[in-house]
């Protein structure tokens, strides 16, 4: 099983943003479409894996699929 996860980028605490994905790319291509429609700026870092998030606070946090 997969799911998307939030880290925060001070404290690399993981939090649940979906789960129960059996296959990875679903969950990939749910946090893509997620992130598009509700982020109007992201940056997908493929040496990590993950996008990057700034909040309005300029906190920074990271959303990557992890297999649980």
């Amino acid at each position: 099983m997969y799911q998307i996860v939030c880290v925060s980028g001070e404290t690399n605490r993981h939090s649940t943003v979906a789960s129960g994905f059996s296959d990875e790319a679903e969950a990939w291509d749910t946090a893509q479409n997620w992130i598009n429609s509700r982020f109007l700026e992201s940056a997908y870092d493929h040496s990590r894996e993950c996008w990057w998030l700034l909040d309005a606070h300029r906190e920074i946090y990271r959303i990557m699929v992890h297999k649980a």
